[in-house]
C-alpha cells in the first residue's frame, strides 16, 4: 500500500503518452496520462529508503501542425513529366534528373513543427531531415514575411536559416548565443505566441 500511495502520487507528473499504466487500478488518471517507469521507480526507491528526492521537471506536447507543400509537389510533378516526355523523345540523359526531382519531393513534401519535452523541433517530409533545439536557448520570436527570393526548402535568408516549404509567413527565432533562423508556417501567429510563453 505505501508503495501504490507513492506511485499515486508520481503519476501526473509525466504526461503524453496514450496508454494508461495499471488501468482501472486508479480510475483519476485522465484518459492519455502514463507514467515515466524510471521515474516512478527512482521516487518509490527514494521513498522507501526514507530519502528526500526531488521530481524532475515533466514536458507535455503543446504544438504540433504539418504544413503540406503543395507548391513544391506540383513543380516537382510537372517537370518530371516533362523530363520524361522530352528525355524520351529528344534528349535521353533528362531522364537521369527524374529521380532526384522525385527524391526533392519526398524529402520535402511537407514541413512538421512541434513543441514538446522542452524542445522546438521541425522536420521536412517523414523526418530524414530534422533539428531541434532546447526552448531554454531561444531568447525571441517574431512574425515575419519573406519574399519570393528567399525561396523555399531550406535557403540562407535575412533572418538566419530558412526552413518552408510553402507561402511566404514564418516566425525568426533568436537564440540566447545570437544565432537566427527562421521557420515558416501558415500559423505564425500561434506558433510565435506558445514560443513566447514557452521561453518565459
Amino acid at each position: 500500500m505505501e508503495l501504490e500511495r507513492t506511485i499515486r502520487s508520481a503519476a501526473p507528473l509525466s504526461i503524453g503518452a496514450k496508454d494508461e499504466l495499471f488501468p482501472g487500478r486508479f480510475p483519476g488518471w485522465h484518459q492519455g496520462w502514463s507514467v515515466q517507469p524510471g521515474h516512478l521507480i527512482g521516487v518509490a526507491v527514494s521513498h522507501i529508503l526514507g530519502q528526500k528526492t526531488e521530481h524532475t521537471r515533466c514536458f507535455m506536447k503543446t504544438y504540433h501542425h504539418t504544413q503540406q507543400a503543395r507548391l513544391i509537389l506540383a513543380i516537382m510533378t510537372a517537370m518530371s513529366v516533362m523530363f520524361i516526355v522530352v528525355g524520351a523523345m529528344l534528349f535521353r540523359p533528362l531522364l537521369f534528373s527524374v529521380p532526384f526531382m522525385i527524391l526533392g519531393g519526398w524529402l520535402f513534401h511537407s514541413l512538421t513543427i512541434e513543441v514538446a519535452d522542452g524542445e522546438l523541433r521541425w522536420r521536412f517530409g517523414s523526418g530524414f531531415v530534422r533539428k531541434r533545439v532546447p526552448l531554454r536557448e531561444i531568447a525571441s520570436a517574431q512574425v515575419v514575411r519573406t519574399n519570393f527570393i528567399e525561396g523555399w526548402g531550406i535557403h540562407h535568408s535575412r533572418y538566419g536559416w530558412l526552413y518552408n516549404v510553402s507561402g511566404y509567413d514564418a516566425v525568426a527565432i533568436a537564440l540566447r548565443d545570437g544565432k537566427r533562423f527562421c521557420l515558416g508556417t501558415d500559423e505564425p501567429e500561434k506558433l510565435a505566441e506558445i514560443l513566447r510563453n514557452e521561453v518565459r
